[in-house]
């Protein structure tokens, strides 16, 4: 498959993120989806769809940009900006009404017309701090 196609694929995806239409990303992650999961969520699609309706709960407003998308073969590679308003308990944090801005890139990886893969790194530390579950000593990265 070309890496035209691929980033298309990769589009598609972020953009079911986006709107939270978890139906459109269960079509798109393959039946073997891995992903490096936090806190206590399983690896897996169904485990990835649960932290996402999750996270998505707990930033109901968020704001998704998307900065540079990179193709090398089967693999996409992400570099994004989320904003938005923790609203919603997320991982053990209540919500704090802060508004958050959340750096992260994602290496996506596409077989077979599905998404097989997703080994996304943020800025956790800072995410933490923003909510006010660690000291504000600690700062996010700008």
């Amino acid at each position: 498959m070309t890496e035209h196609r691929n980033k298309e694929i990769v589009s598609e995806y972020l953009e079911a993120w986006r709107s939270a239409d978890t139906g459109r990303l269960r079509d798109l992650l393959a039946g073997d989806f891995t992903y490096n999961p936090p806190g206590d969520y399983e690896n897996g699609r169904e485990g990835y769809i649960r932290f996402c309706k999750d996270f998505l709960n707990a930033f109901p407003d968020q704001k998704l940009e998307i900065e540079k998308v990179l193709g090398d073969g089967d693999d996409v590679v992400v570099s994004w900006t989320m904003k938005g308003t923790h609203r919603g308990a997320m991982m053990g944090i209540p919500p704090s009404n802060n508004k958050v801005t959340l750096h992260g890139l994602s290496l996506v990886t596409v077989e077979d017309r599905k998404i097989r893969s997703d080994v996304t790194e943020v800025d956790a530390m800072g995410l933490l701090a923003q909510v006010g579950a660690l000291p504000r000593t600690v700062k996010s990265t700008p």
